[in-house]
């Protein structure tokens, strides 16, 4: 997922860019 497909999740979650950039590496590494 980049940045740019997340702002669709932006606008209708509360978190920065930043975080679900976060959360994606997360779920990569495990």
């Amino acid at each position: 997922m980049t940045c740019n497909e997340s702002l669709v999740e932006i606008i209708s979650q509360p978190k920065t860019c930043n975080e679900l950039l976060v959360d994606s590496l997360n779920q990569s590494m495990t």
